[in-house]
């Protein structure tokens, strides 16, 4: 989001606003000069539909794409600050003429206001968030947030608490952070993960020869000389 105070030190000459798209492969950076800091101020995303052939899909492409490529991560990082975004793909699918055969179309955008400080090069890295390959039921641990039904699925202890499926990362509970080390997760966050999807062979992206199978994410951001002060890394 582009605040007033950001106006105030572009047309003061202080910053600049700046646009860069990010896309077409599956990692892309955005080079930030050692004197100066960026501040993200928005994002749009282009719906993508990334199959090997879009226009003459077959029903078991098809169904191939929406388990595991109807949804997009995009991790946002810099080695101060790390943010993730998920996006589903809008896709038309409308046959060609052809018996058994389609086109796979993507239509639409999202656009996210943002405020998000990078010092340092920017890494957009792009996935697939497909389907969720381990489920584990249980209730919410006593020392989480819960109410009680009706009002919410309740917490150990609670009388009538309720099951959920619980967000626990990959089949082996383990996201791996930035600097390639595995995360510590304790017994009272393990099953209270941020949903995310680590990168690997089955969720890296694949199939950018056609020009609506690849992602488009465009991105607005102000570089301001000099470096921020009294800023937290996950801002």
């Amino acid at each position: 989001m582009l605040t007033a105070q950001l106006e105030k030190m572009i047309l003061e000459g202080r910053a600049s606003y700046n646009t860069f798209i990010a896309g077409g492969s599956q990692k892309h950076i955005l080079n930030v000069y050692k004197d100066r800091f960026i501040i993200i101020t928005d994002l749009t995303y282009h719906a993508s539909a990334n199959l090997d052939k879009t226009r003459g899909a077959t029903r078991e492409a098809i169904n191939t794409f929406l388990a595991d490529a109807l949804n997009t991560q995009v991790k946002i990082f810099s080695t101060k600050s790390q943010n993730a975004y998920i996006f589903r793909n809008n896709v038309q699918i409308i046959p060609n003429g052809n018996l058994g055969e389609f086109w796979v179309l993507p239509f639409g955008s999202v656009k996210l206001d943002t405020y998000l400080i990078h010092e340092s090069d920017v890494s957009f890295t792009f996935s697939y968030a497909g389907e969720r390959r381990s489920v584990t039921n249980g209730t919410t641990k006593a020392q989480s947030i819960a109410f009680p039904p009706p009002f919410d699925y309740g917490k150990d202890g609670q009388p009538g608490a309720l099951p959920v499926e619980l967000v626990t990362g990959d089949p082996l509970n383990q996201l791996n952070s930035a600097n390639g080390g595995q995360l510590e997760v304790t017994e009272l966050n393990k099953t209270n993960l941020e949903l995310a999807f680590p990168i690997n062979g089955t969720t890296a992206l694949k199939h950018f020869t056609k020009s609506e199978s690849y992602p488009i994410l465009q991105i607005g951001y102000v570089e301001i000389l000099g470096t921020p002060n009294n800023i937290s890394a996950s801002l």
